[in-house]
């Protein structure tokens, strides 16, 4: 079994000890958009999923 570097765990994704054939998806975004734009937005998610919820389905947001 070949030991994978980082670089390859990064590009190839990293499951069981085998390279999977396919960048996911992630990493495709991560390319495109760049790793800081890309983490702005994954920050951002929770809060965009409360905004979402309480714009179409009429969700209540109570502070704790």
């Amino acid at each position: 079994m070949k030991n994978f570097t980082h670089k390859e765990d990064e590009v190839f994704g990293h499951r069981e000890g085998k390279k999977l054939p396919i960048p996911s998806l992630n990493n495709l975004g991560i390319r495109k958009i760049g790793a800081t734009t890309a983490s702005i937005i994954g920050a951002n998610s929770p809060a965009m999923t409360a905004l979402i919820a309480w714009a179409t389905i009429s969700e209540t947001l109570n502070v704790i």
